[in-house]
This record gives C-alpha cells, structure tokens and sequence, in this order.
C-alpha cells in the first residue's frame, strides 16, 4: 500500500482515492495476532463498530462511517497474522451479498486485481446486526470485494 500511491496515474483516475495503510495502528505496533492488545477484539470482526466501544471497535465504527459508506468500490487487504500463509495469494468476493449487479462487479473488480486464484465465497446478510465482517456492508457501501 506504501507503493501504491505513487504508481497511481492521477490523469486516470477519475474520482476519489483513499488508502489506508494500516487501520488497525495498536495490534500493528503491538506485533499481537489476530487481537488488538487495547480491548482483545479481532478488527477484521468488529465491523460495524461501536464510536463508544473498544478501541478497535472505534477503528471499525470509522473505517465504516469515514471511509466504507463514502466508497462506491472496497478493496479489503488482508497482510496476514504471524500463523497465517497467504501463498498462493487470492481475490474472493461474495456470490450473494447485494444483488446479481453487485456480485457481477465485485467478480470483476476480483478478477481485475490480477491475482491467479479467485475464489467466490457464499453468504449473505440481512441486516447490519449480522455484521462483522466489511463484506456484511454492502448496504452502506454498494460495491465491494473482500480479499
């Protein structure tokens, strides 16, 4: 994500681009896997987030509010806790969340990453109760894809 804004073409690019390079500053600094050490929460679980709650469920309330429901696509990079192989690397995105449009672009968008494996994951959610995952979004922010 450091090298990314500076192969950015901005005469290409029409519209917004917003990268966050790391959303979760405490578990980074922290070197912790999977939980922040300010709360024990898993970010990558915490969505939509809470602006009252933990630490991490503040970082999720405002990745959502200041950055989900203002994007019209979501690229969610996951770099890999210490126990985790991210070897080969893949593309996914969701078969059912947010309608036959939504999935044909977030497909493209997955494929258009240029990663040689591309998996398509099942589930879909019916309120935002049910969401932990930025996947579980689509209703703020209509077209996404997960990694």
């Amino acid at each position: 994500m450091q090298e990314l804004a500076g192969r950015i073409d901005s005469s290409q690019l029409s519209g917004t681009l917003i990268i966050v390079h790391i959303a979760n500053m405490p578990a980074f600094v922290g070197r912790t896997v999977y939980l922040s050490p300010n709360g024990l929460k898993n970010l990558n679980r915490s969505f939509p987030g809470n602006i009252d709650g933990t630490i991490t469920e503040r970082i999720a309330y405002m990745l959502t509010s200041e950055v989900i429901v203002r994007s019209d696509y979501l690229v969610d990079i996951h770099p890999g806790d210490a126990n985790e192989s991210l070897r080969p690397s893949y593309s996914a995105y969701y078969c059912e969340a947010g309608g036959l449009e939504v999935v044909a672009e977030s497909k493209r968008l997955a494929v258009a990453f240029g990663l040689e494996t591309i998996i398509q994951f099942s589930g879909s959610y019916n309120s935002l109760d049910d969401a932990i995952y930025t996947s579980a979004l689509e209703r703020e922010s209509p077209l996404f894809v997960i990694k």
